[in-house]
């Protein structure tokens, strides 16, 4: 099942950080303080890196 906004907001913070899974290694971290971060996971050279992509939610300028 994709991950949707409605999805996203509905979730609330636990004790320990989890991840939502969206596809293709892109994954929404939620922190216990609320913070939402989205990570991409990529493979180079055999190794395994997380690249922080951006704060969810955005603010429009």
């Amino acid at each position: 099942m994709p991950l949707t906004d409605s999805k996203i907001r509905a979730t609330k913070p636990s004790p320990t950080p989890f991840k939502l899974i969206a596809s293709h290694g892109l994954f929404l971290l939620i922190n216990p303080g609320g913070s939402r971060l989205w990570y991409l996971k990529y493979h180079f050279d055999r190794k395994e890196y997380s690249a922080r992509w951006i704060r969810e939610p955005c603010r429009r300028i």
